[in-house]
């Protein structure tokens, strides 16, 4: 398999180079973060290299926060990405329809829980606060989109089969470029939805790379969705996104002169 499979508005980076060669991430140190409105938990992970780095929020899906989103959080600051697991929960659902009851609770300050995490990363000494992105998967994938609309700040975007927008006045107020994957066997986000996304996109001119997947389904990146995990492909996009976020997140980082430390 090529990632070339069906890819709609793609950006070809010929020249990139990640912001830090194999580092390793340190443990995740437990945040909290305010919005104003409530206070919530998150984890946070730093490359154990000194410097200033660019920073990703990893949000996850409506299960809650899992194994899966921590290892993504350790596999990104390994790569040189200061990253916020948040838990937006604060506990794992006990089945699909206590997640989506968990999910409704948060629509009235999701937007304020949002962009409180990406301001947090902002305020961090080992962070480059113009270099902030978001990565997410099913829920969090939409969560990802919805960041993108209210903060204009936003660097870049990832979004693993998330539920999609197609307001075109909404989504006209995105700047950061977006990433997206997609199955066309996902039952829960239509192709034709996904198709409006991306052409509504396009017409407000901020086009997004897009990738749909032959053959997958609703949560083929996730090793514990054993029925439809696909770990051929997701190892690919994996290494499709790092390079999707060192072309866009990438830069000099600013030497420090002792270890970087996780800030709490």
């Amino acid at each position: 398999m090529r990632l070339g499979f069906i890819s709609l508005f793609t950006v070809i980076c010929l020249f990139m180079t990640a912001p830090v060669a194999n580092a390793e991430a340190s443990a995740g140190k437990a945040v909290k973060i305010s919005s104003g409105i409530r206070q919530y938990s998150a984890f946070l992970f730093e490359p154990n290299t000194p410097g200033s780095f660019p920073a990703m929020i990893e949000i996850h899906g409506i299960d809650g926060l899992k194994e899966y989103d921590t290892e993504v959080s350790r596999k990104l600051a390994a790569a040189g990405y200061v990253t916020l697991e948040v838990d937006l929960y604060g506990r794992s659902a006990r089945d699909f329809q206590d997640g989506l009851h968990l999910r409704d609770a948060l629509r009235p300050h999701l937007n304020e829980d949002l962009l409180a995490a990406a301001n947090y990363l902002r305020s961090l000494k080992t962070v480059l606060p113009n270099r902030v992105g978001a990565i997410g998967w099913c829920m969090g994938g939409g969560f990802v989109l919805q960041l993108a609309i209210a903060d204009p700040l936003l660097a870049a975007g990832v979004i693993y089969y998330g539920p999609v927008i197609v307001d075109e006045e909404q989504l006209r107020s995105i700047h950061a470029p977006l990433l997206g994957y997609f199955g066309q066997e996902d039952r829960s986000i239509p192709v034709p939805a996904v198709r409006m996304l991306a052409n509504s996109l396009k017409d407000a001119g901020n086009p997004m790379e897009l990738h749909l997947i032959p053959e997958a389904r609703h949560g083929f990146a996730e090793p514990d969705k054993t029925a439809v995990y696909m770990p051929d492909v997701s190892a690919e996009l994996w290494e499709n996104t790092l390079r999707f976020l060192n072309a866009k997140l990438s830069g000099e980082r600013r030497e420090t002169g002792s270890r970087a430390k996780s800030q709490q």
